[in-house]
């Protein structure tokens, strides 16, 4: 949701006349440098509780000059970049949760060589013994090495291709060779 939704809201207003008052004296402090120096205030982000809900905003502000090339004014560019901090925000949540989980887990990426790994958590290291750097890029049935003709991965592979989850028994081999 866009911290205001109709042109009428800010067409023709001062920063002080906008929904997000709480602000507009820092706006005002960017203004006066840079009508002051003529300098350019580029990609600043400002935060700012509108109707009870923060947000965020990328800010620029650009001097306005005359035909002489005096400053007579700012004009300012506001992007409402909440929805991506929050998203931002999940994903370093969620990949922290991947990350400390016990549990192996690897994401892999269906490729025309096969189901590449993109990605494996610490547990997968210290189960595996492999490195990330060992397994990322690399299809996953590195860890099946040439016991690749088992009915687990069969149904995994099927399971795959009709998009359906699947709970299956395979037999991997750790990087120095024991079976898991």
């Amino acid at each position: 949701m866009p911290a205001f939704a109709y042109p009428e809201q800010v067409v023709g207003k001062s920063d002080a006349d906008m929904p997000w008052r709480a602000f507009a004296d820092q706006l005002s402090e960017h203004d006066s440098e840079v009508i002051t120096t003529g300098v350019p205030k580029m990609n600043f982000e400002v935060d700012v509780v509108i109707d009870g809900v923060h947000r965020t905003t990328v800010t620029s502000k650009l001097p306005f000059t005359d035909s002489d090339g005096r400053v007579i004014g700012v004009l300012g560019s506001y992007t409402d970049i909440t929805e991506r901090k929050r998203a931002d925000l999940a994903l370093r949540l969620q990949s922290r949760a991947l990350d400390t989980s016990v549990n192996a887990i690897l994401i892999t990426a269906p490729s025309p060589t096969g189901n590449l790994i993109e990605y494996v958590n610490s547990a997968f290291m210290r189960i595996t013994g492999y490195d990330p750097a060992e397994v990322i890029g690399h299809d996953c049935r590195v860890l099946q090495r040439d016991d690749r003709d088992q009915e687990g991965v069969a149904l995994i592979r099927q399971s795959l291709a009709a998009n359906r989850e699947v709970s299956a028994v395979v037999r991997n081999y750790r990087k120095d060779g024991a079976l898991f």
